[in-house]
């Protein structure tokens, strides 16, 4: 009996410390799969936040692309029209001077004519 009563000692001590184990083991893995879902959370989360902040870097790199096109059209409207006003100034200076030597030209020619008829007149006067 004292032999029986030892094994269902040992026994007994046995499925404890199985039943130990496998509780143990249980929750190790329910700690392992609350960690583990804790951590690819994390990472997820961590990708996640990549992702957004390169999204957003990409948003605000095509926003900047957008912008600077858009500054540089500006720059070069504004260039253009300077440089178009520059251009016109220079056009109508130039029409100006061809303007102004044709009158002046024009304005000599007539003093030339009225000079050469009084010249003709006087040559003539004194030739009669």
């Amino acid at each position: 009996m004292a032999h029986t009563s030892q094994d269902g000692k040992a026994r007994m001590l046995l499925v404890g410390v199985v039943h130990l184990l496998w509780v143990e083991m249980v929750r190790l893995s329910l700690v392992g799969m609350v960690l583990l879902l804790w951590i690819e959370t994390v990472r997820l989360s961590l990708v996640g936040v990549v992702l957004l902040l390169w999204d957003e870097t990409a948003r605000l790199s095509l926003v900047g692309v957008v912008h600077l096109l858009w500054v540089e059209t500006v720059r070069l409207s504004l260039v253009g029209v300077i440089l178009l006003s520059w251009v016109e100034t220079v056009r109508l200076s130039l029409v100006g001077v061809v303007l102004l030597s044709w009158v002046e030209t024009a304005r000599l020619s007539l003093i030339g004519v009225v000079l050469l008829s009084m010249v003709g007149a006087d040559w003539l006067r004194y030739s009669i």
